[in-house]
């Protein structure tokens, strides 16, 4: 179970250790985390802090370009700092932070610094991708992961103002953060999701570092501003079966009339620009007489399956062999496209566990076709369910926040249970579509929420 437990001392809210149905301590809990927090009023004005851009705050430009002008600069990498990985540095606490060095280093950077908050605050983020089947493997990648470098500066910068006391400036770098990899998540494909959903996560460590300081502001409208969910899962999808399909031109005309050469020619080029690509892996390139004897084995499945569909039989007997062949392919793939797709139009508690039955079925359809499509397909499952846990944590810290609220108007006193929270709506879990389970006991607050696997149906 993932548990946050806050347990009131008088007006004082500090985090202790808990395991899943029980209330005593228990140090080598892994699904738990400890938070230290206060009671916290609403700051005046309520949007006095954001984490999200607001469109009035917004200028003309296309971030990405001036995020690839700032990368140029941004060097030596964060990693070069002595001792330390960018992990390291990030997961150290305060006092253990080598804090001179990283005040030298960041000063040093101040003007990029400068850069990537107006970069993070242009109205637009074109990163004007290539399309085609060059698109997996193009430079590009290299660019969304030198954004992720950039997360780790802010966040470094955001925690030496903390440290300092200067929250509306580390509110603000994160807002910046926060803006960087939303701008990530939305370039074209899973790994550009996944890149801005760990930028993300890189920011919400860092807030949840801000949100236990002594005098730290409540920050339940500002987490509240971010985009919900993070990242449109309908997106990823889209993108992804588009790079596909941009892959197998063969596919995209498998109706038009052709001689059996023709398409023997066809499927040569195809299986050709794939190796040429790197897109096989190390499989080697298939021979002539390996694709004839591939199609001649698939030809009687594909041939009845087409006439099962709808088509004369007639007309499938009239075609080439491996037009039948890449007709049924394409069929398979569209099939199984939209029962992805179409899981993914709902809430993930609701879609997950069938985008995870659908994946599971792929391996006996895709990879019994002629095309090897289901060696380049992603697996959406795991990547859903990154964005979900993205979700639950900011969800999670609106429901600390929203206790913070109660507590400041109740003498420091946490809810007996989360619906006696009336100052502000209480979030459920997105990842479950239910309310987080709550509860006290011997004045302790635990926060729980149910695991996440690959095979979860929640």
């Amino acid at each position: 179970m993932n548990i946050v437990r806050l347990v009131l001392l008088g007006s004082l809210i500090v985090a202790a250790n808990a395991v899943a149905g029980r209330c005593d301590d228990a140090e080598d809990d892994p699904g738990l985390r400890r938070l230290t927090v206060r009671p916290a009023a609403e700051p005046t004005p309520s949007l006095k802090f954001r984490l999200f851009p607001a469109s009035s705050d917004r200028h003309p430009g296309n971030a990405a370009q001036r995020y690839m002008r700032i990368a140029i600069d941004l060097a030596p990498t964060i990693s070069e700092i002595k001792e330390f990985s960018p992990g390291e540095l990030l997961e150290l606490p305060v006092d253990k932070l080598p804090l001179e060095t990283l005040r030298v280093e960041i000063a040093k950077r101040r003007v990029s610094l400068e850069d990537l908050d107006k970069a993070a605050r242009c109205q637009s983020c074109d990163w004007d991708m290539p399309t085609g089947p060059r698109s997996w493997t193009g430079p590009w990648l290299n660019e969304l992961q030198e954004c992720r470098r950039f997360a780790y500066w802010l966040a470094l910068a955001a925690r030496l103002q903390i440290l300092d006391g200067k929250y509306d400036d580390a509110v603000h770098t994160l807002e910046t953060g926060f803006a960087l990899g939303k701008h990530v998540s939305e370039a074209p494909g899973l790994i550009a999701a996944l890149t801005g959903i760990g930028i993300c996560n890189v920011m919400l460590d860092v807030a949840t570092e801000l949100i236990q300081r002594t005098d730290s502001p409540n920050l339940y409208w500002a987490l509240t501003c971010l985009p919900q969910p993070f990242v449109d899962i309908r997106k990823v999808t889209d993108d992804e079966m588009g790079f596909l399909l941009a892959m197998f031109p063969i596919l995209h005309d498998v109706e038009s009339s052709r001689t059996p050469e023709q398409w023997n020619i066809a499927a040569r080029k195809q299986f050709d620009s794939l190796q040429e690509w790197g897109l096989l892996g190390s499989s080697r390139l298939p021979s002539p007489w390996a694709l004839s004897a591939k199609v001649l084995e698939l030809y009687p499945t594909a041939k009845r399956r087409l006439i099962a569909g709808g088509r004369p039989a007639a007309s499938v007997e009239s075609m080439p062999v491996l037009q039948v062949v890449l007709i049924d392919n394409r069929q398979v793939f569209v099939e199984y496209r939209d029962a992805l797709q179409h899981w993914m139009l709902v809430p993930y508690w609701q879609g997950h566990g069938k985008v995870v039955e659908a994946e599971k079925r792929r391996a006996g359809e895709l990879e019994q076709g002629f095309l090897p499509l289901s060696e380049v397909m992603p697996w959406f499952g795991g990547g859903w369910m990154a964005v979900a846990r993205t979700d639950r944590k900011i969800a999670a810290l609106r429901v600390i926040e929203a206790i913070r609220l109660h507590a400041a108007a109740h003498q420091g006193q946490p809810p007996r249970q989360l619906s006696d929270i009336d100052e502000v709506p209480v979030p459920p879990d997105p990842a479950t579509g239910r309310p987080f389970e709550y509860a006290v006991a011997k004045k302790q607050v635990v926060l729980t929420a149910s695991p996440l696997s690959e095979d979860s149906h929640d």
